[in-house]
């Protein structure tokens, strides 16, 4: 069974998990449950990626929109590629393919560290 979850952040700049929903103002939230509460955050909708059920070397989750370094001269961002039905790792100029579970390190995301895909162009 796949792990359906979406990360976005905030206009604080802090990322939260969990639940993606549409608000009632048409604003995009995040939302979870911690305990016996239920939480839902307002995120930039431009930030949003989903969990795509893959961990890096680290065990640290990927995400849509992160940026993965496979070696010292490949570093390529995480996408959802609609033709290919599948996340893959592409740079600016190459597509590396489909990703592989524990394969690579997550150095950042496209949001943060924009700076991480070779002068930021992505």
């Amino acid at each position: 069974m796949r792990t359906i979850k979406f990360r976005g952040r905030t206009d604080y700049g802090r990322w939260v998990y969990g639940d993606l929903r549409q608000g009632s103002t048409g604003n995009m939230e995040i939302s979870r449950r911690l305990e016996d509460k239920h939480y839902c955050y307002a995120v930039e909708r431009d930030t949003v990626g989903q969990f795509t059920g893959l961990k890096d070397k680290s065990g640290t989750e990927i995400y849509e929109g992160d940026i993965i370094r496979y070696s010292k001269q490949n570093v390529a961002k995480v996408v959802w590629s609609t033709s290919m039905a599948k996340f893959m790792a592409i740079d600016n100029i190459r597509s590396f393919g489909g990703l592989n579970d524990g394969v690579g390190e997550i150095i950042g995301n496209i949001h943060d560290n924009p700076e991480l895909m070779k002068g930021g162009e992505l």
